[in-house]
């Protein structure tokens, strides 16, 4: 079966228990008729051409180490190693996990708001970072069983310590950091 959609048409295919697929909807924008291209979320360095295209200058930042972090996360970067794995429950701000996890073979950033979330996936995007994800945070955690070497969470975070526990390897690597209202 072959398909094709405009840039975030949807598609929904079902393979029923007859084993052939059944094609309900295709290439649906409906979510798209009152969006206004104004409104569209844009990293700071985004600048309109003379045709009117946002552009991404090629040099965006000079080096990783250029990018902001938390004062109390920033030195994580140093610590960790290609072969690590690290899971960022509500992080302080969307850049912080991109700046930390540099060196990480994999980084998760798990929030509930959708706008750090969208100012993360594109700041990651434009630095193509593929080895770091942002995404939606649902229980329980969607990992095996010791899969992350490091868990950073605020101190007000409120996810069940056993759930943490299960997919963190050494519970040396659980780190706190303290919110502002904390």
């Amino acid at each position: 079966l072959s398909s094709w959609t405009d840039n975030t048409g949807i598609s929904h295919f079902v393979w029923p228990e007859w084993q052939r697929w059944l094609v309900h909807y295709t290439n649906r924008t409906e979510h798209l008729l009152d969006l206004d291209a104004a409104d569209l979320p844009r990293v700071p360095e985004a600048k309109k051409d003379d045709d009117g295209f946002w552009v991404i200058p090629d040099k965006v930042i000079d080096s990783w180490s250029s990018l902001p972090a938390n004062a109390q996360l920033a030195y994580l970067s140093n610590h960790l190693r290609r072969s690590d794995r690290i899971l960022f429950l509500h992080p302080p701000d969307p850049i912080t996990p991109l700046r930390v996890s540099l060196r990480a073979q994999r980084a998760v950033i798990l929030s509930d708001d959708l706008h750090m979330l969208e100012s993360g996936e594109l700041r990651r995007c434009v630095l193509n970072a593929n080895h770091i994800r942002y995404q939606y945070l649902s229980l329980p955690l969607p990992y095996p069983d010791d899969y992350f070497d490091y868990i950073v969470i605020p101190e007000t975070c409120e996810t069940t310590e056993s759930e943490l526990e299960r997919v963190l390897r050494n519970p040396e690597g659980l780190i706190h950091w303290r919110t502002n209202d904390a």
